[in-house]
């Protein structure tokens, strides 16, 4: 039987059941909080679902999918908005009489404006409880990011994945951040998290291993992805090395290390649930006490 590497690592710190969790980043995190939530640790973001309808893919029932954040900039700037008088309606692109893509959500729908409200006062309300968390997960995804130019705020969704936010795509810059950007802006999210947190909060840095699906770079997506994960392990090894409350969690490279028909499914991009329960299993022996 092909087997999972057995990877050896010392965490920095332990973790309690009674301990709150934040979770933020790629759809990765939502496995993290999953498997938390099931051994009773209270995993705050998991209290934010989003109504099935609302999703561009339905039939899966009620989920905080939305809260997915994939680039370092987005996940910083998610952070930061509670300071933002215009936290309601910052990073939403009109794109009919009403009808609006809120841009910092991931999955959804084009929504009316009464679902706008609704789900964006969700997102906020979700960012809000932040200072309550204890550990805070941060699952980083790649670096291709956009920047919205009109409200200055990293985005979560691209604007070249509908033709209705391709034609609005002039206000959006395209970036694709090195290690030095992704370092610094780690940075910044450590402290604020931190600072919110009245200095409490352990955080947990982790790499998704999905990889990506497509690349707005010229080189093929394989090299893409390769420059994306390397980059954002690079830094955050590094970060987590300056820090006794911020440490890196071996995600990553316990998949990619893995015997293909082990690790993925047949589509070459999903991580198969069994070896996402060996990782979650590895995770809660490691660190939860």
């Amino acid at each position: 039987m092909l087997i999972p590497p057995q990877l050896h690592f010392n965490p920095k710190f332990s973790l309690s059941r009674d301990d709150k969790l934040f979770t933020i980043g790629s759809c990765f995190a939502r496995n993290i909080e999953a498997a938390l939530s099931n051994q009773g640790v209270n995993c705050l973001t998991s209290k934010f679902t989003f109504d099935d309808a609302l999703y561009e893919q339905t039939g899966v029932g009620a989920r905080n999918g939305a809260l997915n954040a994939y680039t370092p900039g987005s996940m910083l700037d998610l952070i930061r908005m509670k300071r933002k008088a215009t936290r309601s309606t910052i990073g939403l692109l009109q794109t009919a009489d009403d009808e609006w893509c809120d841009m910092l959500l991931s999955g959804l729908r084009f929504l009316t404006t009464n679902e706008s409200t609704l789900a964006r006062a969700k997102l906020n309300g979700c960012y809000e409880t932040l200072c309550e968390a204890d550990v805070v997960v941060v699952t980083l995804g790649y670096t291709e990011s956009w920047f919205d130019e009109q409200d200055n705020i990293y985005v979560n969704r691209s604007p070249g994945a509908n033709i209705k936010t391709v034609k609005r795509g002039q206000r959006y810059a395209f970036q694709n951040m090195n290690a030095m950007q992704v370092s610094n802006c780690l940075e910044e999210i450590i402290s604020e998290i931190r600072g919110q947190t009245s200095d409490r909060a352990k955080i947990v840095l982790t790499i998704s291993p999905v990889p990506m699906h497509g690349t707005f770079t010229d080189r093929d997506v394989v090299m893409a992805n390769q420059y994306s994960k390397s980059t954002l392990l690079s830094a955050a090894v590094c970060v987590a090395d300056r820090y006794d409350y911020v440490d890196y969690f071996p995600s990553y490279e316990t998949v990619i290390n893995s015997p293909r028909n082990t690790a993925w499914e047949d589509d070459g991009i999903h991580v198969r649930p069994s070896l996402v329960g060996d990782i979650m299993r590895l995770f809660i022996r490691k660190y939860v006490v």
